[in-house]
This record gives structure tokens, sequence and C-alpha cells, in this order.
């Protein structure tokens, strides 16, 4: 079902993860976008993961549709937003991000083959988003080797690339204009910035020679330079010809450098108010603010309260019915109850106008199903979300049941249909956050359920 929000509206949403991510936000992006104008990312880089396949007659699904993998090519997208799979949907990217030149021409390359070959004319590329080269991604990988404590990175260049922006030695797309002279000098400054500090031998030879980073990524851009532009001007004028923006981020709120489970977090702020950063649309001008959550909590590598064992029958059923495996490394994912404290204080720093659930099929045959309600050791009320890891870790939930249901969901078509018992839980979900559950989303390739009227308050 389409989400109604009509095209020309004027309106700029924000949609972001309510958890530690994979919670599914591309399908909310994907609808959104079928009548959205435009649709902009405004933080992160190469490491958000959005699996689009197209079968043989074009029809493209958001995943991978059971039954039809012999029949579908499967593309993975890091750096695009979903609003491109909308042929008719301009795509920015913001300052906010930070872009490896050739990941994005290796995905505008997979975009043309398979669904759209001009897509090229739609795309905006701010000339103030920084660039990832490739001896970030080797430090990447370096600092994550030292740790003793892995954070679990995507090992993508992103945090030393964020770390070169803040310590202003950077290079960003704008940079690319200037004369050869120019940019190898500031290639130079930064090379030798690696050179001197990072004390390895693994930042040697060509992936750190100037004049080769020089000559290939004055080749890569000149392949996208007409597309790089000044993206505030470009969104100010897009707001005031009233077309209709979805912002797309990358990660979650739990993910938050500032506000998430520090240190195991992004290089980036991902909430709603980074995408007024990272896009430099003013605060005042986000009308609605989406938060996704799953049905139930996982993660991909670290602990959190609600964690079930992994032998557990519960946790058997969320791994395999909502298909949670890493998509790089297909490592199932840690999962459990949903927390609603943790899903509460996401909303309290996100102000979500409404939440979009995801995999409520996964939950479809338990007896009961867990929702966290507290920590029986910790007063969050009083002493806020642990800020520290050493509090988080030591968290003891309390955990209420709900009875679950066994119709299946295969042919709900609304949310006034779904079994009682899960119209039952959706009402749960909003009452202890405080926040309208507006959107549903069911199976894989995925149904979207509006409907909200038969859960309001």
């Amino acid at each position: 079902m389409v989400v109604p929000i009509p095209s020309r509206s004027g309106g700029c949403s924000v949609v972001v993860g309510a958890q530690w991510g994979n919670e599914g936000k591309g399908k909310l992006v994907h609808e959104l976008c079928k009548t959205a104008d435009v649709c902009a990312r405004f933080n992160g880089g190469a490491n958000n993961v959005h699996t689009v396949s197209v079968d043989s007659s074009g029809r493209i699904f958001i995943g991978r549709p059971a039954g039809s993998k012999n029949d579908c090519k499967t593309i993975v997208l890091r750096l695009f937003p979903l609003g491109v799979v909308n042929k008719k949907c301009k795509v920015v990217f913001g300052n906010g991000m930070v872009i490896h030149l050739p990941t994005l021409l290796n995905e505008i390359e997979s975009i043309q083959s398979s669904f759209d070959p001009h897509v090229m004319d739609r795309i905006y590329i701010s000339s103030r988003a920084h660039i990832v080269f490739d001896f970030h991604q080797v430090v990447d990988t370096m600092f994550e080797e030292l740790r003793e404590n892995r954070l679990g990175t995507s090992q993508k260049g992103i945090g030393p690339a964020y770390s070169t922006k803040t310590i202003r030695n950077g290079l960003r797309m704008g940079d690319l204009f200037s004369s050869d002279s120019v940019v190898k000098e500031k290639i130079t400054e930064l090379v030798t910035y690696f050179t001197r500090f990072s004390l390895s031998e693994a930042i040697t030879g060509s992936v750190i020679d100037p004049d080769k980073i020089l000559s290939e990524h004055m080749r890569m851009f000149s392949k996208i330079r007409h597309r790089v532009v000044e993206t505030v001007a470009l969104l100010d004028k897009f707001q005031k010809d009233k077309l209709s923006i979805v912002c797309e981020g990358s990660n979650s709120v739990m993910s938050d450098l500032d506000f998430g489970t520090y240190p195991y977090v992004t290089s980036s702020n991902t909430t709603p108010g980074s995408a007024s950063i990272g896009l430099g649309i003013p605060p005042t001008r986000i009308t609605k603010v989406l938060g996704v959550c799953k049905s139930y909590t996982s993660r991909p590598q670290h602990w959190f309260p609600s964690i079930l064992s992994e032998t557990d029958p519960a946790a058997t059923q969320l791994v395999s019915r909502g298909h949670e495996f890493g998509t790089t490394g297909g490592k199932p994912r840690k999962v459990g109850w949903l927390d609603l404290v943790q899903v509460k204080y996401s909303a309290e720093i996100s102000g979500f106008d409404s939440l979009f659930i995801t995999k409520l099929d996964a939950l479809t045959g338990l007896a009961q199903i867990g929702l966290v309600t507290g920590y029986a050791n910790y007063n969050v009320s009083e002493n806020g979300f642990p800020s520290t890891v050493e509090k988080f870790d030591s968290i003891k939930p309390v955990v209420e049941y709900l009875p679950g249901w066994t119709d299946s969901l295969q042919n709900v078509t609304r949310i006034s249909d779904l079994p009682e018992n899960a119209k039952l839980f959706l009402k749960f979900i909003e009452t202890f956050t405080n926040v309208p559950v507006e959107f549903v989303q069911i199976g894989v390739p995925q149904t979207v359920l509006t409907d909200r009227d038969i859960i309001r308050k």
C-alpha cells in the first residue's frame, strides 16, 4: 500500500532507525518516495545496506524476494538512498556524508545496468561532502585490529574520513574543481599526516602515492563533476518550489556518536537533528519525523538488555523468519524482545511523530511475546538512559509478556485486519512510548499496512 504523502506537498520528512540499525528504514523510505520528489541522505558513508532486486520483467523489489533468486538481478546500495528506485525522484547526497568515489561510481553503474540508465540526470552531490580515500579504509582496518574490544566497524574508512574532517585537513568534493596543483597540494598534506602519525607499515606504497591518488580521483571526478553542486541553495529552491523531500539517515539513534551506546557507535550523528546539519535544511522546515522499529530487537555484534540465548526457540524463530543474517558475511544477528525503554529513549531524542513497525510477521506463532518495560537495577526516570557502557552492560531487564497469535499475516492488507493480539501488541507500544504506530510492515518483499485509526489512543 502506498503511503499517502502527495507529490508537490512541500513537506520534509526525516526517517531514522529507532534501535541499533537494520530496522528496515529503506522499506519506509521506498514507500514514501513512490510519491516524493526528492530523497536526500544526510550522514554516513558506504555503511548503509539497501538490497534491491530486479526481475526479468523489470519489477523492482526491496530485499530478495523468496523463490525468485534465479530470476532476479540483485544489487547492494551502500551510498544511495532508496528514493533512487523511483525514477522520477531526485537524489541528493548531503554535505554530512563522506563519499568513496569508486563505490559511488560502481553503484551508479549498477543502477544504470539494472533499472535506470538515466540515473545520472537526477543525482546531486554536495560540494561540501568529504571524500573517503582508500588509505582511510586501510587506517580504519588497522585501528580496528589494534583494539582489544573490537567496535565492529564496516572498515569502509568512514571514521578516519570524519576524523580528517574534524581536524580540518580533509578534502571535499568541491575541492576537486581546483587546479591539479592545488588538489595535489591538499592530497599531499593529508598523505603526510597519515604517513607521519599512523606509525604503520600498512600506509605505504601506491595506496598513499599522491600522484596516483590525484590522477585516479580526477579521472573519477570527471564522470560526476557536472552533478556536484552547492546543495544548500538547491534544497532551498526545492522547498520554495513546494517539492516534497524525504531525508534518509544511515544507522540509527542507538548508533549516534553522542547519544548511542558509546563507544560502540558510528562516526556521525544519526538523529533527526543531523538531517538539518547534514543537508543545510533549517530545522523549522522539517515537517515530520518517522522512527523505524522492529517488532523485536536485533544487533549485529554487541550485547543488549533483552538479548535471548541463541538456543532459545523464540530467538531461533526471530532469526529465521526475520531474515536476521548479515548482508556481507551472512552471520546471524543477535536478537531479543523489543526493548520499549530503549525505544522511548530514542523517541525522546528524536521527537518521533509516528513509528513504523517492521517484521511483525516474525512474531507469528509465538505463544507469548516479551516486551522490556523497565530495568530492575537502574532507574531511567531518575537517571536518564545509561551514558556509559559499564552501566549499560549491567542492566537487568524487566520483561512483560503479551499473548501471541497463530493466524498468518500473509493476506492481511490493513492494520484493522490484523489478529486482535497483534493489535494489542501495537497498542502496547503506542501507550508506552507515547508515539502512534502509523505503519506496519509484513513479509519479504514487504507489504506496508496503514489505517492508523484502529490503534488511535
